[in-house]
């Protein structure tokens, strides 16, 4: 089921909203996506998360979405 998840920084308590379309898929699974994409980072997020280490970073569901097509919406 679509979600949209937030990732919060806990030294700064900055927040990163994103979305999980992939039927079957987790906000955790996501957050490893982001992980492997801070060994080149290339947007602040994950320059801030290559700084950081995952460690420093909670991940929650802020809420399932029932029609994917209303997600960017959601988001």
């Amino acid at each position: 089921m679509p979600l949209i998840y937030i990732v919060e920084h806990l030294d700064s308590d900055r927040k990163y909203v994103g979305k999980v379309e992939k039927e079957g898929a987790t906000e955790l699974d996501r957050f490893k996506g982001h992980i492997k994409s801070a060994r080149n980072p290339k947007t602040h997020f994950h320059r801030t998360l290559a700084k950081f280490g995952a460690d420093r970073f909670m991940v929650s569901v802020l809420e399932t979405v029932d029609d994917v097509s209303q997600i960017d919406e959601r988001e």
